[in-house]
């Protein structure tokens, strides 16, 4: 999504204890979720769903379940 424009959400009418999640990856901090850390939300960045993604692909491609332990580092290299 990187270059197009960002979504404009008024976050006003959720409670302080709502999570704000955007499924967008790159930029991995998109302007909803600035604005959602800026009111002090919860908020879960599009990586989380890549990761999910990629977990369930290797689960099809290799018939067995993804070794999720890897996930933190399998992060780290998708923003190195």
């Amino acid at each position: 999504m990187t270059g197009q424009p960002p979504l404009t959400i008024d976050l006003a009418p959720l409670p302080d204890d709502a999570l704000v999640y955007d499924i967008v990856y790159a930029p991995r901090i998109t302007p909803l979720l600035a604005a959602a850390e800026a009111r002090g939300l919860e908020t879960v960045d599009g990586l989380e769903m890549l990761v999910g993604q990629a977990a369930l692909a290797f689960e099809l491609f290799f018939g067995a379940p993804a070794p999720r332990e890897y996930d933190a580092e399998l992060r780290a290299l998708l923003t190195a």
